[in-house]
């Protein structure tokens, strides 16, 4: 069973059948693991590029990294240049989210700890 997220990315790659080559904004390193017993790295990659004039930037998913200002294909939507990814793959979201929630988490949980410490010796 597909999700909302999986769903909305196969559509955004459905609608982007145009490419286009972009430059390089920025590269980082999203995730690492292994996968199928090799070393997988993941890539967040964003990326500046031109439809009729008008300049966008786009962010995707990439397994190699790429240096700023390297050149690099954007896939966009025709009837709308704004759509689009580069790299590999869109980008999914819940990974963002899912790593803010565990950023947020973490103060709350060592606030937490603290105060139990400070009550058991009072």
């Amino acid at each position: 069973m597909a999700t909302a997220e999986s769903k909305k990315i196969e559509n955004l790659k459905e609608s982007c059948t145009e490419a286009v080559g972009g430059t390089c904004i920025s590269c980082v390193l999203e995730s690492r693991g292994i996968k199928r017993n090799r070393n997988r790295s993941y890539y967040k990659v964003t990326a500046s590029y031109e439809v009729s004039g008008v300049t966008y930037t786009t962010s995707g998913r990439s397994d190699r990294p790429y240096e700023t200002r390297e050149p690099i294909g954007v896939h966009y939507n025709p009837s709308n240049p704004s759509e689009s990814y580069t790299g590999t793959a869109p980008l999914n979201s819940n990974n963002l989210v899912s790593t803010l929630m565990l950023l947020a988490a973490i103060p709350c949980i060592v606030f937490a700890l603290i105060n139990k410490r400070v009550d058991k010796w009072s």
